[in-house]
């Protein structure tokens, strides 16, 4: 996050790393789609560009305790949806 840190007020920097962390736990359980792919190392996914934006627009919800947040899956894959753009041409 010190990336961000320059032009940023922390709450910006806070919100951020909360939705990286519920977008991590949303991909650990399987639950991204086909737009993440397991990389060589199992521990790391390639993950396509929308799944970044609708981590930007879900709504987050708290889950058991403060700072563990998490997207509801069915929303989140609705947005992704929504945000991901047709390959190819009929």
């Amino acid at each position: 996050m010190t990336t961000l840190a320059d032009g940023h007020q922390p709450d910006e920097i806070l919100a951020v790393s909360y939705r990286l962390g519920a977008l991590a736990k949303l991909i650990q359980a399987g639950e991204g789609g086909k737009w993440t792919l397991p990389g060589l190392n199992p521990e790391y996914h390639l993950v396509n560009e929308c799944v970044f934006r609708a981590a930007a627009r879900a709504p987050l919800f708290e889950a058991r305790t403060v700072g563990d947040v998490s997207f509801d899956p069915p929303a989140f894959m609705k947005i992704a949806f929504e945000e991901s753009e047709a390959e190819g041409s009929a």
